[in-house]
């Protein structure tokens, strides 16, 4: 029988140094969710499972990929490869791990909630001339914060009529204050590497087919740093990691009765 307790680190499990890792946005939003995840993560290298959603996230962020790197924006091409895209995802032999409790069965029926989210990115995309060619599209950026390597990776940027250099990210989730913190950050590595202002970022919201644009001022930029400042020190201080509820976690489920049960 499994103990129903918060799951606590003793001292003598903390072995692993803040200082040594390599930090993402990944990486700064996990610790935000639940500190205890991100020990699991970064010190003892545990993967968590996946769930189908969270592939098809994947998937859906690959086709696009392939969309504006080959320049075909047609739906119906879209339509037509979509099914090998989302397997060629759940076959990746780098994500056998995480996709282990994922079935085949829970794969071939997410395939048709991908048509949708197709279709209102198509119509989205339309709506506000995304169809677009760019050479920048699903890149690898590396920076460094305090002593930290950073690195994150930029779905897609534009050049807009309306916007100027515009960042957009495909979002399969629903709509987050954070996610512009997130863009900011993207920007000012981007303007690092490639030397360009980003004047606009935009989350596309695929599920919702909606796209917020907004532009970087200084209070965003002061916003968000003191956004990322903030966790980092956290983290920094953080002699315990101890859990956070989140009914969503596959590593630690904390329930709504604030119990919890784990397998260390």
């Amino acid at each position: 029988m499994v103990k129903n307790v918060i799951p606590e680190l003793p001292l003598n499990m903390i072995n692993f140094k803040i200082e040594n890792l390599n930090l993402s946005w990944s990486a700064i939003e996990l610790y935000e969710t639940c500190p205890f995840k991100f020990y699991q993560k970064y010190a003892k290298n545990r993967i968590e499972p996946s769930t189908i959603f969270a592939l098809q996230g994947c998937a859906i962020h690959e086709l696009l990929r392939h969309i504006y790197f080959t320049g075909k924006f047609n739906s119906r091409y879209a339509y037509t490869i979509w099914d090998k895209v989302i397997q060629k995802e759940y076959e990746l032999s780098s994500k056998k791990e995480q996709y282990k409790e994922i079935k085949q069965e829970e794969v071939d029926k997410i395939k048709y909630l991908g048509y949708r989210y197709i279709k209102n990115f198509f119509e989205l995309a339309i709506k506000e001339n995304l169809l677009i060619s760019t050479q920048f599209v699903e890149e690898f950026i590396k920076g460094n914060y305090k002593k930290h390597k950073l690195i994150v990776k930029i779905d897609c940027s534009l050049k807009l009529n309306e916007y100027g250099n515009t960042l957009l990210d495909w979002k399969t989730s629903s709509e987050n204050r954070k996610d512009f913190y997130q863009l900011t950050l993207y920007a000012a590595l981007y303007r690092k590497k490639i030397g360009e202002e980003i004047e606009t970022i935009a989350p596309v919201y695929i599920k919702n087919k909606k796209i917020i644009y907004k532009k970087i001022d200084k209070d965003l930029k002061k916003e968000t740093g003191e956004y990322i400042e903030n966790i980092y020190n956290k983290m920094l201080n953080d002699k315990e990691f101890k859990s956070k509820k989140n009914k969503y976690c596959s590593t630690c489920y904390l329930k709504k009765d604030n119990t919890c049960s784990i397998i260390l």
